[in-house]
């Protein structure tokens, strides 16, 4: 299995920058799983038995020295929900720049076209809406060298879940 097809394949969101680097080193905590059957070939979601446990989650943050984020939609303040309490001055803020690429910037999750994220968690909409993960992605990490890159890879395969990379760029 080529490193590519996994990068195509793999939804862990994997932030890149410029001055990242990626490599070809091994680091074995992870392993690699044995060829699956094509009826387990599905890759696994938020919410499915074979999603990774909060424990597990926590365990790859160590690996990672605390690089693991998790998505906290940037709409959050403008609902009554697990992320957030309502903060109706913080919410009229978001509002003023959502249409803004830049307010998209600073978050790990958050697409610059709101249209995409399929009103997941959306500051227009009523403070008693649901505010949830929905199309974001669940994790991120912080890259910051080249065996972060490879955990990663490593984690993602043996969990069976998808890698998305995003850069500074298109994703």
């Amino acid at each position: 299995m080529s490193v590519a097809y996994i990068l195509r394949s793999l939804c862990l969101l994997v932030l890149l920058r410029k001055s990242w680097v990626l490599g070809s080193l091994y680091n074995h905590h992870w392993g690699l799983p044995e060829e699956s059957s094509g009826a387990d070939r599905c890759r696994c979601y938020p919410g499915d038995s074979c999603w990774p446990s909060p424990e597990t989650w926590a365990d790859f943050n160590q690996t990672l020295h605390g690089k693991l984020l998790a998505t906290v939609p940037l709409a959050s303040p403008c609902h009554d929900d697990k992320f957030a309490e309502y903060n109706a001055a913080e919410c009229q803020k978001l509002r003023d720049v959502w249409l803004e690429p830049q307010t998209h910037y600073v978050s790990s999750s958050s697409v610059m076209a709101p249209l995409f994220a399929n009103r997941s968690c959306d500051p227009f909409l009523a403070e008693s809406a649901r505010c949830i993960i929905g199309t974001y992605v669940s994790y991120a990490v912080n890259v910051s060298k080249a065996s972060d890159v490879i955990e990663i890879i490593h984690f993602a395969t043996h969990h069976n879940i998808r890698l998305v990379i995003r850069n500074t760029g298109h994703e």
